[in-house]
């Protein structure tokens, strides 16, 4: 952002200028151009880090898909919720967990085959009647380890995403493990496994 300033009246002149940032988490460089009546110049540069305010979910309990905790859990508010509740609000949904055969203990995002081979029972209510699949995607690995993610503080400064490198499951999965997610609005965050029963 730049910002230019004629001063052709005066020798010298002071005053505020309030700006705002974009909300974008990264670095920003605002400059400043002042020029004199003699055409004389300089300029100056700011430049802004903005980080992100770390929202943390502590101690989550979520159960597999026949465990009467519930198996959906949504970001906007922290919740783990029941395959009704969640196929009355699909678009909630960022992610789920299950245990099966062949994918061990796993969390996956709603546009993975595994909501309608392990949730699709058909009952009152089929994952297959849901009208939108939110495309969850994970890292694992995750770029950082157990000790990382213990030392994140109320800031922190996720890495890039790199979705070419992403999947739409993390399975497998045993204590201590980290999985890195980027919702399908872009936001990024964690996933500790604390302790895993079955």
């Amino acid at each position: 952002t730049s910002y230019t300033f004629d001063l052709q009246s005066q020798e010298s002149v002071q005053f505020d200028l309030t700006t705002n940032a974009f909300p974008e988490i990264g670095e920003e460089v605002f400059e400043y151009k002042a020029i004199d009546k003699n055409g004389n110049s300089d300029m100056v540069s700011l430049t802004i880090t903005t980080v992100g305010n770390v929202q943390e979910y502590a101690d989550v309990e979520i159960g597999s898909w026949n465990d009467p905790i519930g198996s959906f859990f949504f970001t906007m508010d922290g919740t783990v919720n029941t395959k009704d509740v969640a196929t009355q609000n699909p678009e909630k949904v960022d992610f789920f967990f299950f245990l099966g055969a062949t994918n061990g203990s796993a969390f996956a995002g709603p546009t993975d085959p595994s909501l309608k081979t392990v949730f699709d029972i058909c009952d009152n209510g089929c994952a297959t009647s849901w009208t939108q699949y939110n495309n969850t995607r994970f890292i694992y690995p995750a770029p950082i380890n157990a000790a990382d993610f213990d030392a994140i503080g109320e800031t922190y400064d996720f890495p890039e995403f790199n979705v070419g490198q992403s999947g739409t499951i993390a399975n497998n999965l045993v204590n201590d493990d980290i999985i890195f997610i980027q919702t399908v609005e872009g936001k990024r965050g964690f996933i500790k496994i604390n302790s895993i029963n079955g």
